[in-house]
């Protein structure tokens, strides 16, 4: 297919997108796909410094719910041609960031639109706690918007691991799933 009937049919369906920058992107992608399941429709994309800023903006607009991620700090070089992104980026969509990224303030401070945060610290707007390795696997609670639901992972999985899912949990939270269902999508899930 060519890309203008691409573009052309991405106009018309306005899936919801998801930009991804950082390591561990295509492990966040099989997160979410699998939470998601089949009926959501959402594009996903892995994202470097590289990527092709036109296209990416033409994408993003179009969308009916644009995101944008940042995994880590290993960004930072990348950081001024992803600023452009930032400031372009539309109001009706909303960017995520690990809250220990350290141009996080750069980014809200660039952003027009809602940022949030997510971790393993009680500042960012979703973070766990009471993390617990078992030899049956990890449990902990997520805290997201005043409610808490435990989690419980069936292998035993790290901290970073457990940082990522935090990412997939919110993207899957802004894309309509409450944490009961996202907690229950999860329990099968192979890390």
């Amino acid at each position: 297919m060519n890309k203008f009937l691409q573009n052309l049919i991405f106009s018309f369906t306005k899936p919801p997108i998801v930009v991804i920058f950082g390591p561990g992107c295509d492990f966040l992608i099989k997160m979410i796909s699998h939470i998601l399941g089949e009926e959501k429709k959402i594009l996903m994309i892995c994202a470097d410094s590289n990527y092709n800023k036109d296209n990416l903006q033409y994408l993003v607009e179009k969308s009916s719910l644009p995101i944008l991620a940042f995994l880590e700090n290993n960004i930072s070089p990348a950081l001024s041609n992803i600023l452009g992104l930032i400031k372009d980026f539309p109001g009706k969509g909303f960017i995520i960031s690990d809250k220990n990224f350290s141009n996080f303030k750069k980014i809200k401070n660039e952003a027009q639109c809602r940022v949030f945060t997510f971790g393993l610290l009680g500042e960012a707007n979703i973070f766990a706690t009471d993390i617990n390795f078992t030899e049956e696997g990890t449990n902990f609670k997520i805290n997201y918007a005043g409610h808490i639901v435990p989690f419980w992972i069936k292998k035993k999985i790290s901290e970073k691991e457990i940082n990522d899912l935090m990412a997939a949990v919110l993207i899957s939270a802004l894309n309509g799933m409450n944490l009961v269902e996202i907690s229950q999508s999860l329990k099968n899930f192979d890390f």
